[in-house]
This record gives structure tokens, sequence and C-alpha cells, in this order.
């Protein structure tokens, strides 16, 4: 579970504040200023900028189901990933359902 500041905010920083969430990879920013720059000569210009884009994107949506998923948004309430929400009692795959009748 995330942690929150003293704000009641989710701290979705680093804790070492060395780390760089790429995409669910966390790289240090070493290798993730390696990895932009490999995109760039590699794909290009319009390639890197797109890179860039996504991952501006990843970023701010993970953040936002982040904060979802805490309720720490005003007015709003959801869920953010699979099954968030649900009162699940599954804890293994012994407690799955057995497949459907018929089915093998």
């Amino acid at each position: 579970m995330p942690k929150l500041n003293s704000d009641g905010n989710v701290d979705d920083r680093p804790s070492s504040g060395r780390r760089v969430d790429f995409f669910g990879f966390s790289l240090s920013r070493g290798h993730s200023a390696a990895l932009v720059a490999a995109v760039f000569v590699l794909a290009g210009p319009a390639g890197g900028l797109l890179f860039v884009l996504a991952l501006v994107m990843y970023t701010l949506r993970h953040r936002y189901c982040v904060r979802l998923s805490l309720g720490s948004t005003s007015g709003t309430t959801g869920a953010a990933g699979w099954g968030a929400g649900r009162n699940s009692n599954v804890m293994g795959v012994s407690d799955l359902p057995g497949p459907p009748p018929g089915s093998g």
C-alpha cells in the first residue's frame, strides 16, 4: 500500500529518490537516462518524443489510479486495478472455483 505524506496525499516518490518508474520497471536515474537516449538515437526525434509522451501519460495515469484506490480525490469514488473494491475472499488457487461443467 502506498505511503501517505504529512498532507494525507499519496507519497508516490521512490523511497530512495534515485529510482524512476519506467512502465512498471524501477530503474536508476542513470539507466533511465541511458534508455531515453537510446530511444532518441534508435527511433529518432519523433520516436523519442512519442516515448517521452507515453511515459508522461503512464506516470500521470498511475498516480491518478493510486489516488483513486486510496480515495484521496474529492467527490469521486472508483477502483484502480483488477478486483479492487470487491470484498474477495480468494487467498490462493485452491479458493478458485472449479472448471465449468462440460469443459473437458
